[in-house]
This record gives structure tokens, C-alpha cells and sequence, in this order.
């Protein structure tokens, strides 16, 4: 029988919530042991009732909410970014990205915009999954950017939300990468 040595490698799937980082996890120690981390840059937002409007769940970079006159420090840039100030060396994040949409039950549906109020998450409990977000993208019913003007029971795709009746879905992700 001959010996064979096998090499593993040793990761971790970490938050990309700031306060999550700064109390859960020893960055620099992570650094040293692990070959990589995956960082998981989603559900960074989603409904909640403190929070009750449209927004997106893995945003790229921090977005002020003029709506809301407050800042979100949420992102994918940012979680990088803090990462890599506490200790964490780029070349060992791998980023997580979401292949689901996060949907909303609408308290207006013509007002299905960014920010936009919601009375709770949509059909399934909020997510909707990557199939079925293609599904709609292969419709082929995109629409100009002022969708808000369309008739509510039809889908309205703007570069931010796919609106469907009372419903919005998230798919600003699914827009940079097909275009």
C-alpha cells in the first residue's frame, strides 16, 4: 500500500456585517491559519419592521437613503474594505455572492422603486430563487426606467427591481452582470 499525502485546505464562511467582525472573530488570527475565507456578502438588508421598505439584501457599495436620511454602511465594498483593515489579506477573500433575490409585499405596488415602503416580505418568505428571478428575466418584458408609470399587474423591470402586482424583487446583482 503506498502512502499518499493529501492536502486540505482549511476556510471559514464569515459575516460581512461590521459589528458582526469586529466582536466574533480574532481577523488577524483567521489570517494566519486559514488558507481563505468566504465572505458572505448577502442578507446584508431585508425587510424588517424598524427598517419597512425596499431595499437591496447585497448592495456594491454604501448608498445614501435620502428617503430615510440615513446612510447605509452595508456593502460589499465596505465588507471588503474592513476586512481587509483588520488584518485579512485580499488575496485570501473569496466573495460570496447571492443567486437568490430578496422580495417585498408592497404597501403601494405602482411605488416599487429603491426605498419604496413594504408592508413585509413577499411570496416565500422574501426569497425568490435564481431560477425563477432568470425565469423572469427570459420573459423579455423589460420595460423603459420609468416602470413606476406601467400598469402594476404586468412586470416592470428597472435597473434596480423586477415588480410583479403588489410584489418587488431584487435583481440589481442580475442587472450589472448581464449588462
Amino acid at each position: 500500500m503506498s502512502e499518499t499525502k493529501k492536502e486540505f485546505l482549511l476556510t471559514a464562511s464569515v459575516s460581512a456585517i461590521p459589528a458582526i467582525m469586529l466582536n466574533a472573530y480574532d481577523v488577524r488570527g483567521l489570517a494566519k491559519h486559514l488558507d481563505f475565507i468566504n465572505l458572505m456578502a448577502y442578507d446584508l438588508d431585508f425587510f424588517h419592521r424598524r427598517r419597512p421598505h425596499t431595499s437591496h439584501h447585497s448592495p456594491l457599495f454604501p448608498k445614501l437613503l435620502s428617503k430615510h436620511n440615513e446612510e447605509t454602511t452595508y456593502s460589499v465594498v465596505s465588507a471588503v474594505d474592513h476586512w481587509a483593515e483588520l488584518g485579512m489579506p485580499h488575496e485570501k477573500m473569496v466573495l460570496g455572492i447571492p443567486l437568490y433575490a430578496r422580495t417585498y409585499h408592497l404597501a403601494h405596488p405602482t411605488h416599487h422603486g429603491w426605498g419604496s415602503k413594504a408592508l413585509g416580505p413577499g411570496p416565500g418568505h422574501g426569497i425568490l430563487p435564481y431560477n425563477q428571478v432568470r425565469g423572469q428575466w427570459r420573459c423579455g418584458q423589460r420595460t423603459s426606467p420609468n416602470a413606476s408609470q406601467q400598469a402594476a399587474d404586468s412586470h416592470v423591470v428597472t435597473p434596480e427591481y423586477v415588480a410583479i402586482a403588489e410584489y418587488c424583487v431584487q435583481v440589481h446583482w442580475l442587472q450589472s452582470f448581464r449588462e
